[in-house]
Order: C-alpha cells, then sequence, then structure tokens
C-alpha cells in the first residue's frame, strides 16, 4: 500500500486545512506559505519512516513488537494472516511460521518467485530449511532470503 492509514488522514487533514484557508478569504500565496514548510517536514517524515528507513532501523525500533507478536500470529491460519497482512512494528507480515525459539516473518517479495523477511533466532544461525539465505542484522536478528 502507498500510504499507511495515519498518513491518509494527515493528507486529508492537511487539505481539509488549506480549503477551510482559502474559504476564509485567504489567498493561494497565504496559504501556501504558511502550511508548505510543514508539509514538507511531515511528508519527509512519513517518507523517511515507512520507505526510506534503512532495515536496521526500522528492525531497532519494530523488533520487540514482532518478537511478542509470535503467540497473536500463531493462532491465525495462513490464508488469514496473508489476505490481513498485519502491521506489526513497522512491517507487514504476510506469512509466520515459528520453529522452537526461532521466529520467521515474511514481509515483502525480493524479486522473481523469492520472498524475503526476518528471522528472530536466539541460538544462532537460523538452520536452512530449503533454499534459503541469511545475513545476520544485529543481535538475534537475521534477514531472510526464501527462494
Amino acid at each position: 500500500m502507498l500510504l499507511s492509514g495515519s498518513a491518509l488522514v494527515l493528507l486529508v487533514s492537511g487539505l481539509a486545512t488549506v480549503v477551510a484557508g482559502l474559504r476564509c478569504g485567504l489567498g493561494v500565496r497565504s496559504v501556501l506559505r504558511a502550511y508548505a514548510p510543514a508539509a514538507l517536514v511531515l511528508t519527509g517524515t512519513l517518507l523517511a519512516i515507512g520507505v526510506l528507513a534503512p532495515l536496521k532501523v526500522r528492525l531497532f525500533f519494530g523488533g520487540p513488537s514482532l518478537q511478542h507478536s509470535g503467540a497473536r500470529l500463531a493462532q491465525l491460519a495462513p490464508s488469514e494472516l496473508a489476505a490481513s497482512r498485519p502491521r506489526i512494528g513497522s512491517f507487514r507480515v504476510r506469512e509466520f511460521a515459528r520453529y522452537h525459539l526461532e521466529l520467521r516473518f515474511v514481509t515483502a517479495d525480493c524479486g522473481g518467485t523469492a520472498t524475503c523477511g526476518l528471522v528472530y533466532s536466539p541460538g544462532g544461525q537460523p538452520p536452512q530449511r530449503g533454499n534459503e539465505s541469511f545475513r545476520p542484522l544485529y543481535g538475534f536478528w537475521w534477514h531472510w532470503r526464501r527462494e
């Protein structure tokens, strides 16, 4: 999805504020001069958080939420999880698997038929379960690519 729910709300409320300013008799230039800097900062912040933020930064803030979501995600049927794609931290989870203490989250397509995601593995590098590759991120977290 291009815009998250909060970004869409902010966009609509910003447009409503601009329209209200125009209806109150403020000129277009006055409204743009007043709201353009705030709109640029807000847009840049939303892009940095949702699109451009490095994976490690997003994981630093969203990792604890992912870690604690295992019990809830395990209760969902795979088809329900794929259809709802719940947002956990700053990630949309499409698939989930638990292997003892290891948690695997599919969060994105990686091109072709490959999928990518994150693995929480307190026991070190996760064991391979098929055509997979892992890259350490930090702590017990790994970037996961599955062909």
